[in-house]
């Protein structure tokens, strides 16, 4: 039976380094004390690392080649060291496979540069799936040591496989972390507990090895059957014998700043400040996973009205901004329980300009739940103030145009408001959400137009910022659209790229709508269908709700 590798898929989300362990812990009670006790004088403080002279020692030199890994140059930066979003894997063996047979792939190290490495010691890890026959296995991964890696694996089952290819470490990162396991090996310490009836108890630090500062005194718990010696810092007043229980202590840092960089665990979470990778993400069964960060699931209504609760979310812009105040208030019920326990599904409503066929022919339902309350204060939709509120009043979203230039029907001069002016209004704190976007309606004009406002902007974020630091703000990127003379993407790509520069180094969130509308199978619209839009909200309400 013939089994053709037809899905080889390079899922870039999973090509990041590992993500750190949490670490949980309890006192650990003693029931008796430590049988065997010594006091250690610290006039004959000596390390208590194996020595040469050591058995253990012997063995660690004859497990060296177990322990070999190859070692970067001696000179390099981070801009140097593997890059996970870079780096690539090509299938040597294209054509049909048949069970039992080994699927050969090539893995191509480079860095950031998008330069290809010339020396070895990544730490690549290779497997391959079928999650429609919930099958896997897990390939091995040859270090060529001249950038370049050999995977194979064999194919046990018949029918389609899909690639996975991680890189857990750079070699640059495993150069960082064999240093720092050798040469710091206290950089993670315990306590013990000890404690003596009538008297008060004391906490001290403990580990496997006497302290380096030789002028501490130590406790010394050896247990004779094995060897194994455990060390505690002597107390003040109780004795050694006194000590009944034991816990984690914490994590000492010992990286520098040059070293943060190479220690990034995969994504954090979702906060301002964060920049803006290339590519920012990528679609997998329609769902966006960002490159950026850690983004939460927000289709479900309950989970988009938890996050929501107790928020106040101001949004300026244009008619892309408004598709997420309509998002919004169509997507989260206010009275109907059960609906919120499941995902949205927009309707077609023709009024709504940014609905088509193929913006909701992607929902199986129409949603006939009753959304957020919205408060008519007879304001032109194109230009606003559009209100909502919901969940018992604790929530309040907003949304205005971003004022002049406005291609829209006839409205009132009145409701043309500047975003600045509007930001500077604005009290902020840690439950209110700004969100603009601005470039549409400016495509048409030569740059500085665009620049003077972006300018004016700028210091009203500076402004708020100083006054309400905890303040969420959140810039929407242009998106693809039109190709005419006035809106051609061309001109809305160089406005973002403004705007980008321009805002960089401000603690704002930047969503990446361009990348999100670029990548998706649905042909460019000015008003990106339901389904993208419900995955920008998601990623929004992943950095007001990261957790």
């Amino acid at each position: 039976m013939t089994t053709p590798a037809s899905e080889h898929v390079l899922k870039k989300n999973t090509l990041n380094n590992l993500c750190p362990l949490s670490l949980q812990w309890e006192y650990s009670p003693v029931y008796h004390p430590p049988p065997y006790l010594k006091y250690i004088d610290v006039k004959n403080y000596t390390t208590s690392i194996p020595t040469t002279a050591d058995p253990v020692h012997t063995e660690i030199q004859s497990l060296q080649e177990v322990l070999a890994w190859p070692s970067p140059q001696t000179n390099y930066t981070f801009a140097t060291s593997t890059s996970a979003v870079n780096s690539f894997f090509k299938v040597l063996n294209k054509g049909k496979l048949h069970v039992g047979d080994t699927l050969r792939i090539a893995i191509h190290a480079m860095d950031h540069n998008n330069d290809s490495k010339r020396y070895g010691g990544d730490y690549f890890r290779f497997k391959i799936y079928s999650s429609k026959l919930k099958a896997g296995a897990f390939g091995s991964v040859r270090d060529l040591e001249n950038g370049q890696y050999a995977g194979n694996v064999t194919l046990f089952w018949a029918g389609d496989v899909q690639i996975d290819v991680k890189l857990i470490h750079s070699s640059e990162t495993v150069e960082l972390l064999r240093r720092l396991r050798d040469s710091a090996p206290d950089k993670v310490y315990f306590y013990g507990y000890f404690e003596q009836s009538g008297a008060a108890s004391e906490r001290t630090v403990c580990n496997m090895f006497k302290p380096a500062d030789g002028n501490m005194e130590t406790c010394e718990y050896p247990d004779r059957a094995t060897g194994e010696v455990w060390f505690c810092v002597k107390p003040k007043i109780l004795s050694c014998e006194s000590l009944r229980y034991h816990s984690m202590g914490s994590i000492k840092t010992v990286t520098t700043n040059k070293d943060s960089p190479f220690l990034r665990s995969g994504l954090g979470l979702c906060k301002p400040g964060l920049p803006v990778v290339t590519p920012s993400g990528y679609y997998i069964n329609d769902k966006w996973v960002s490159l950026v960060c850690k983004a939460r699931d927000f289709s479900l209504p309950a989970n988009m009205s938890a996050c929501l609760s107790g928020k106040t979310v101001y949004m300026y812009g244009d008619s892309t901004m408004r598709q997420w105040w309509e998002y919004f208030t169509s997507a989260i019920p206010a009275d109907n329980a059960e609906r919120l326990k499941k995902t949205f599904l927009f309707k077609c409503i023709a009024t709504l300009p940014f609905f088509s066929e193929l913006s909701c022919h992607f929902f199986s339902s129409p949603c006939l739940c009753e959304g957020m309350q919205i408060i008519d204060v007879h304001s032109p939709k194109q230009m606003g103030p559009l209100l909502a509120t919901g969940m018992g009043g604790k929530t309040f979203l907003s949304y205005r145009c971003h004022g002049f230039p406005l291609r829209s029907q006839k409205g009132s001069f009145a409701a043309m408001h500047y975003i600045a002016n509007e930001l500077d209004g604005i009290p902020g704190g840690k439950d209110t959400v700004v969100a603009f976007t601005l470039w549409a309606h400016f495509t048409s004009y030569p740059v500085i137009f665009y620049v003077k406002r972006i300018r004016n902007i700028r210091a009203s974020i500076v402004r708020l910022l100083a006054r309400s630091p905890e303040t969420l703000v959140i810039i929407k990127t242009a998106n693809t659209s039109y190709k005419s003379i006035i809106g051609s993407d061309w001109l809305a790509k160089q406005l973002d790229q403004v705007m980008r520069q321009m805002m960089a180094g401000l603690q704002v969130v930047i969503v990446d709508v361009w990348d999100m509308t670029a990548a998706h199978r649905f042909p460019d619209q000015i008003h990106p269908p339901a389904l993208i839009i419900m995955n920008e909200i998601s990623l929004v309400l992943s950095y007001l709700c990261p957790k």
